[in-house]
């Protein structure tokens, strides 16, 4: 008796499970249904296929994370300042291998901004994404995206050699550190050509797999993002199709006629004339027209009344319930702003921004661009495509990644809120700035040249006032600031007091 009530077995209940089990044997038994029920989702269902373009549009933009390399001087009188000229170096040579499909992907097919956005596609609707780093091509290192089933989920075994575990094809040390990951071909390809069977070990420093841990470190392998949303998503898809095909049955099909009770064979006493033939009762619906049943015969309109008139707020109802398993505001998914002013829009977007959109750019720039930088340095330098001397190369080894912001909602109040924390010496230019995926650097060198180019077309550059002073519209008194002092009543530090002099004395 002494429990808690949610551990109480009764058949209300009897089907919630009441045994847990590890994180790893709980992802070799769904991965792979949860996986392909995934990809026919983003297949098939609108909602789902949205998400994965706001994903792609939020979180990598048209521009790409972008490198924005702040190594420091190490030494001399501008000692602790920006290393500009070997920032611009590494950030110009990152630029010219990613900016060449050839020269970055194995297949020819993918700049860095498209893997970037592959990268995002998959990991949310695969859980996972596993990248090989190639040490070959003309910058001595080029990037192949394999589809994660080449992970055999369930290859797992004990490696007799090392004596490590292998859970679902990742050869783990005692701490779950990868060591190696073992590739099995998924099978049959379009053509009907079955890959040679096989399993190809590759040690794990040329192997990028992001994951997100959601249950502890020992997990190996990822878990859809739709996971949570998938049974929803699939009920609301086929509801919407059944409903489409009640109102396209009610469209095509007018009604049925109705023989007399009694007299089924009644059509077969109504005889075409001239071929002496049963006459089938028809009616013609085209517009204008007049028509006559057989007598005794009757016609009853079909109308299986959808879509019913709950039914606009039945699906929101299943809308909402996706867009909170995805992290999602419902208004930002379904497109429907009707309830949506500038300022629950402002908090609305600020949430969807922080708690979603940011962290899926922190996790592409820790998961994938820092690895792959980390691979990319010593490439570039050994290719000869980029000179650094080894004090340089430690300069520049951490990077920071600058991703896309995002414009104001409300911009006169925002961009007045940001005004007033500027001049309270609260924010930054240089924060303001990249919340909006702007460098400070960038944007004053714009500044600089859009000047320039006013000078030189003889056009005098329009000077704004750095500060406005705005002053407070004037009310007119009330009737209580005009009434005689004897009858104004005032709160005072949360007391109701009469006779303010005499409180005060």
């Amino acid at each position: 008796i002494r429990k808690y009530a949610a551990a109480n077995i009764s058949r209300s209940n009897s089907d919630w499970v009441t045994i847990s089990a590890t994180s790893n044997y709980e992802t070799q038994t769904s991965i792979t249904a949860l996986r392909a029920r995934a990809r026919q989702m983003c297949r098939d269902d609108a909602y789902a296929q949205k998400f994965l373009r706001m994903a792609e549009s939020n979180v990598i933009g048209s521009q790409g994370i972008q490198l924005d390399p702040r190594a420091k001087k190490p030494r001399g009188k501008n000692q602790g300042t920006l290393h500009r000229e070997l920032n611009d170096r590494v950030k110009t040579a990152f630029w010219e291998w990613g900016s060449d499909p050839k020269a970055c992907s194995s297949s020819g097919k993918l700049d860095l901004v498209a893997q970037q956005k592959l990268f995002i596609r998959q990991f949310l609707r695969d859980g996972e994404v596993l990248v090989i780093k190639r040490p070959v091509g003309p910058w001595g290192i080029e990037t192949l995206f394999l589809d994660p089933a080449w992970l055999d989920e369930y290859f797992t075994t004990i490696n007799p050699r090392t004596g490590r575990r292998i859970i679902m094809s990742v050869e783990v040390d005692e701490y779950y550190r990868p060591q190696v990951y073992w590739l099995t071909p998924p099978g049959t390809d379009v053509l009907g050509v079955t890959s040679p069977q096989g399993r190809v070990p590759v040690a794990a420093e040329h192997v990028i797999h992001a994951f997100q841990c959601i249950d502890d470190e020992s997990q190996t392998r990822g878990i859809t993002y739709f996971h949570a949303g998938l049974v929803i998503g699939k009920n609301r898809h086929e509801y919407t199709k059944a409903v489409v095909v009640q109102a396209k049955m009610t469209a095509m099909m007018g009604g049925v006629i109705v023989p007399p009770e009694g007299d089924e064979a009644m059509a077969e006493k109504w005889l075409d004339p001239v071929t002496g033939e049963a006459i089938v009762p028809e009616v013609d619906v085209t517009p204008g027209s007049n028509w006559l049943l057989p007598p005794g015969y009757d016609y009853k309109d079909r109308d299986p009344k959808q879509p019913t008139q709950n039914h606009a707020e039945f699906e929101r109802q299943l809308i909402h319930e996706i867009a909170s398993a995805l992290g999602l505001n419902y208004f930002s998914l379904a497109g429907d702003m009707d309830a949506v002013n500038y300022s629950s829009a402002r908090v609305g977007l600020a949430e969807e921004r922080e708690g979603l959109w940011r962290g899926l750019q922190e996790f592409v720039a820790t998961h994938f661009l820092n690895d792959l930088f980390a691979a990319w340095l010593p490439a570039a330098v050994a290719s000869g495509n980029l000179e650094l001397s080894p004090e340089e190369i430690d300069l520049v080894r951490r990077p920071y990644w600058r991703p896309r912001g995002w414009d104001y909602v409300d911009p006169l109040k925002e961009i007045t809120a940001d005004v007033m924390g500027l001049e309270n010496g609260l924010l930054t230019f240089s924060g303001i700035l990249a919340r909006r995926g702007l460098d400070l650097r960038d944007h004053l060198e714009t500044v600089k040249q859009d000047r320039e180019m006013f000078d030189e077309l003889g056009v005098p550059y329009p000077e704004f006032s750095a500060k406005k002073q705005t002053q407070p519209k004037e009310t007119p008194p009330s009737e209580e600031d005009t009434a005689p002092k004897d009858k104004k009543r005032e709160l005072t530090i949360g007391h109701d007091a009469e006779y303010v002099d005499d409180f005060v004395s």
